[in-house]
């Protein structure tokens, strides 16, 4: 009692100064982290039109960096919440990885000239192994001009994904893919969710408090025959 930091409402109470010590780098390299591997999975879920709210079995994520990976661990539960998925594996295998070379037509422009098309050519014919040390080293010599990073980007992706409900994307650093295939159970979680959602939207619309009881009731439609939309699907 009487600390100046508890009060009877937290808007009661000043925001303290800025202090950079208590700053943990190691704490914001994995938040960094988490939240770059985030954004890649809602690109992921944004690419196959798969919204947040449904859930998905799995996502796996591919780096060959030990330390990146037990960053995420620390936070997966976050991870999961965010993307909604029921579990995050981990993977250091790099021979899943392919790498590609990615000119920078707006910086060579002038730099390559009309020798420009050669050079596209060569730097489709680059080994795995010539793309990882340019990785490594910065720089890298393709249809007779050294290029360096800002001249040159590499792109990663997964080799010999044959299976459609599997999506993958990449950055810079990590290759996340997600398990799309149907599961009842999850979409049973899905409809469940919806149907919490909606009845909170109509105790809303009633002005109930949330402690005001009310009954429910609920029916199920026959879903539309293969092949056939329901009017409403048709607007």
């Amino acid at each position: 009692d009487g600390h100046p930091m508890k009060a009877k409402s937290v808007h009661w109470v000043m925001v303290p100064d800025f202090d950079p010590e208590a700053l943990d780098e190691q704490v914001q390299k994995a938040v960094g982290r988490m939240q770059g591997l985030i954004e890649l999975g809602r690109t992921c879920r944004e690419q196959k039109q798969v919204g947040l709210k449904k859930p998905l079995r799995s996502m796996t994520v591919i780096n060959a960096d030990a330390d990146f990976l037990e960053d995420l661990k620390g936070l997966q539960s976050y991870v999961e919440s965010e993307l909604f998925v029921m579990a995050v594996n981990y993977s250091q295998d790099a021979s899943q990885i392919c790498l590609t070379g990615a000119l920078n037509f707006k910086v060579l422009g002038k730099k390559l000239g009309k020798d420009m098309k050669a050079v596209m050519a060569a730097a489709k014919d680059l080994s795995q192994e010539e793309l990882l040390k340019f990785e490594k080293e910065g720089t890298i010599t393709v249809g007779g001009y050294e290029l360096n990073s800002e001249e040159m980007s590499l792109t990663r992706s997964i080799k010999d994904v044959t299976d459609p409900n599997l999506h993958a994307i990449a950055d810079s650093q990590s290759v996340v893919m997600l398990d799309l295939t149907f599961d009842e159970e999850l979409e049973q979680m899905y409809l469940a969710k919806e149907i919490v959602n909606r009845v909170q939207k109509l105790r809303k619309e009633a002005k109930l408090n949330p402690e005001d009881p009310v009954d429910m009731w609920a029916s199920v439609e026959a879903a539309a025959p293969a092949g056939k939309k329901d009017k409403k699907d048709k607007k």
